[in-house]
């Protein structure tokens, strides 16, 4: 044994020239070896952290439009003396209205008026109690409601319930993509109808209406459960559309971005405005259009002389609604304001936090505590999920500020 040793010593010997290069030798190997522990515990402290699963941004898509529709005859629609009664109470009485090729009219007034009432009247889903409906020549029509979701299979998944309507050769793209605008992303096309929520099948509803549209369209409330990216994408489509539309909607954006007239309903009586939703509120604002009925009651009008001042502080009660909208818009975009301010603030303060963390994490030369490693490794997984959600949550409010802003 004590041969055999010296032999090695020997060899040793003979590698090293000098007793200085055995010593720098020696201190080599003894760094190596440090950095070989510090390698094996980075790694066992990185297989002790979780994986990091960051929240994919659902967005809507954008390039959705409408297939070509027939060509329909000039007058789309006629309503003649119409009258409709619910029990005792008087709709409308004698009411008389035509709505012409690629017009896009909507209906406005206050709640109770009676606009869901005329849009079922056009649609033919509801009869008046007298009165002529006449279609126009080569008129189809396609009517949506959010109530009315009975025209659906409820054990079909969404795809093939949007794709049963679809007429020729319709790529499943176009089909995907029509759904992506109504917040159906990856495998929630997939769903059965019959797990959707009540808001989910009404965006399944109108998707079924729309990858195959008539020439003549009737909306109640087309943009309620959308995203902003949805409601947007849905507007730019229709302002495309070649056909006819008639529609309800609170939408502001939607409405001045889309209506090319404004009918507005009041006590049972239509007042026209040919323009869009700039033009009405300016002439309801200056009182430079009268309605019909008022014009062609000459009592009416004597009061109106007889009681100047106490008419004066009357106001068009729609147009106090629209007003209500604006003043309320721009009381959320100020929040909206406040909200980025803060998120923004909250962070900075996270990218800090952050770096700080991870330089801890990332020196290889300092002692390591583990049960410090694994706080820090939990809180930088929050805080990545944080700042994710919160860039998330600021496009969001930046968009929807900007939504606002348009009107």
């Amino acid at each position: 044994a004590a041969a055999a040793e010296a032999s090695a010593a020997a060899s040793a010997a003979a590698e090293v020239s000098t007793a200085s290069e055995a010593a720098e030798f020696g201190v080599l190997l003894a760094g190596f070896g440090a950095f070989t522990n510090v390698k094996r515990n980075k790694r066992k402290m990185i297989e002790r952290l979780e994986l990091i699963d960051l929240p994919a941004e659902k967005k809507s898509i954008k390039d959705f439009e409408f297939p070509e529709t027939r060509r329909s005859g000039h007058t789309v629609i006629s309503l003649e003396n119409i009258s409709k009664f619910y029990e005792d109470r008087k709709v409308y009485k004698d009411l008389s209205l035509d709505i012409n090729r690629k017009q896009k009219i909507c209906l406005v007034g206050p709640n109770g008026a009676g606009k869901s009432t005329l849009l079922k009247i056009l649609a033919g889903v509801i009869e008046s109690d007298s009165g002529k409906r006449k279609l126009g020549h080569q008129v189809d029509v396609g009517y949506f409601s959010q109530t009315r979701l009975d025209v659906l299979n409820p054990e079909r998944e969404v795809f093939d319930e949007v794709a049963s309507v679809a007429t020729g050769r319709v790529a499943a793209l176009q089909v995907r993509s029509l759904l992506g605008l109504f917040n159906f992303h990856g495998d929630d096309v997939f769903k059965q109808v019959k797990i959707l929520s009540g808001g989910e099948k009404s965006r399944v509803i109108l998707a079924k209406l729309l990858i195959n549209p008539p020439n003549f369209i009737l909306l109640d409330e087309p943009t309620t459960h959308l995203d902003i990216d949805g409601v947007e994408a849905l507007t730019k489509a229709f302002k495309a559309y070649e056909g006819t539309l008639c529609f309800i909607s609170h939408d502001l954006f939607f409405i001045k971005e889309v209506a090319s007239g404004i009918i507005e309903i009041n006590n049972g009586s239509l007042s026209n405005y040919p323009g869009g939703l700039d033009y009405y509120l300016g002439k309801t604002k200056e009182g430079g259009v009268i309605s019909a009925a008022s014009e062609r009651n000459s009592f009416k009008e004597k009061k109106h002389k007889a009681n100047k001042k106490d008419k004066k502080n009357e106001s068009n009660p729609v147009v106090e609604q629209v007003h209500k909208r604006l003043k309320q818009a721009k009381e959320r975009v100020k929040e909206i304001k406040n909200k980025i301010k803060f998120l923004d603030n909250e962070k900075q303060e996270l990218e800090s936090e952050n770096y700080v963390k991870a330089r801890v994490l990332s020196d290889k030369f300092k002692v390591r505590d583990e049960q410090l490693m694994k706080e820090y490794g939990q809180r930088l997984k929050f805080i990545q999920k944080r700042m994710r959600e919160n860039d998330i949550e600021i496009k969001k409010l930046i968009d929807e500020r900007n939504r606002i802003n348009k009107v």
